[in-house]
């Protein structure tokens, strides 16, 4: 038994250690990224006390990755070293996600198997962990705060202090957590209405959502001049219809990012589609037959967010949607996961392939194509960024001028 389990172990590592490997090459193999150097160049020039108080001019994003990274870069700036969190970033998810699986499925290892190799060779989570970016922070911190909030409903009320903590710091280490709670507040009305009442919930849920509607309104009395500018400036035209809003990000959602036939080939969104499909199909199945609540909880989590992304406007597509797709992304993992671990577990041997096949063709995603980095291709951002820097060491601020001048270009 000790030995399997070994085994099992050493299975899962693997991937771990495959995951690894692909982002390290990664970062090796693309330059920063405009957003990164963005990043970079702002918390160098802005002090503690600035970022602290959201006096910054990126008040899309809030302030704890801007306070890591000016303390991280203080000890290199070198673009490896500088998105080498991402790398450990994905490490600690993976074996986060581990633990989530046991709770969903306790005796399973398939399903934490499955679960690590989809992470691993996702397209999506592939792009995110190479990036020195928020999310980097706000992925294990959302999947830390998923677990305490399922050991919560089971009964563990000893982990309430540590969910709010938790949550909050996912909160304002990027807004992509605000989904996240969001689908925690619609599952525990959920319970409600079902006559399950969550008592032992309550309470951290209620200190959460004070505190993130206390800044939410201070925010947008400092800044809504902010939004409305940059906003116009760079949407003039209206919003997507409602199909767009899908299809253009419908590879993030579901992970996988084909091999493009065409700039928008018809056979790659079919392709793409039909994993978005079988990821709600794989959550609807573990409804039926594993935790209902766990199940409504995740479906939640998938359909709240998209359906908004199909409705909303242009203005405030920019706002939200990118904030939902990298949690999003994560729950049709879990929905890959258990519909693969019913394929796979059949006693069908056409399933059985069915479900290898599909294995697969994620593992394969990652060597065929890669979701492409956008970057100015007539700068150099590591000496810019090596410029700024030594620049930044005889002023308080550096502008850089380019055009045609862009929202993120510092």
């Amino acid at each position: 038994m000790i030995k399997s389990l070994k085994i099992k172990n050493v299975f899962i590592f693997l991937f771990i250690l495959i995951g690894i490997v692909l982002r390290v090459e990664k970062i090796i193999s693309t330059q920063l990224y405009r957003d990164e150097v963005y990043d970079l160049f702002w918390s160098q020039s802005s002090s503690l006390r600035q970022l602290l108080s959201y006096n910054y001019w990126d008040t899309f994003h809030p302030p704890a990755y801007f306070i890591f990274l000016k303390y991280w870069q203080l000890i290199s700036i070198d673009p490896l070293f500088i998105r080498l969190p991402g790398v450990f970033s994905f490490l600690i998810t993976s074996i986060l996600l581990v633990i989530l699986a046991k709770k969903i499925s306790p005796r399973s290892f398939l399903l934490s198997f499955i679960l690590v190799v989809l992470f691993s060779f996702s397209s999506t989570q592939l792009t995110i962990n190479i990036l020195a970016r928020q999310y980097i922070l706000v992925i294990p911190l959302m999947v830390l705060s998923l677990i305490m909030f399922i050991e919560i409903l089971e009964g563990d009320k000893s982990k309430k202090l540590y969910f709010t903590i938790v949550t909050l710091m996912a909160f304002f280490a990027d807004y992509s957590s605000i989904w996240l709670i969001l689908s925690y507040c619609l599952c525990v009305l959920f319970g409600f209405v079902a006559k399950k009442r969550y008592k032992q919930i309550l309470f951290p849920m209620t200190i959460i959502t004070m505190t993130i509607f206390f800044w939410v309104f201070l925010f947008m009395i400092e800044k809504i001049g902010f939004f409305s500018s940059v906003l116009n400036k760079n949407y003039p035209s209206g919003g997507f219809s409602i199909i767009d809003n899908l299809l253009n990000y419908i590879a993030w959602f579901t992970g996988i990012d084909l091999p493009q036939l065409a700039i928008n080939s018809s056979i790659t969104r079919i392709v793409e589609i039909f994993f978005l499909v079988f990821g709600y199909m794989g959550l609807v199945y573990y409804m039926k037959k594993g935790n209902k609540y766990i199940g409504i909880l995740l479906i939640i989590i998938l359909t709240v967010p998209v359906i908004i992304s199909l409705i909303i406007t242009k203005f405030l597509l920019y706002v939200f949607v990118h904030r939902n797709l990298i949690f999003v992304n994560i729950a049709f993992m879990f929905g890959y996961s258990l519909f693969l671990y019913y394929l796979l577990r059949s006693k069908r041997l056409i399933l059985i392939i069915i479900g290898i096949m599909l294995l697969i063709v994620y593992i394969l995603n990652p060597f065929f194509n890669f979701n492409k980095l956008y970057y100015h291709e007539n700068y150099d951002w590591i000496k810019l960024t090596i410029y700024a820097h030594k620049a930044l060491k005889k002023s308080k601020s550096v502008v850089i001028s380019i055009d045609p001048l862009y929202m993120y270009s510092p």
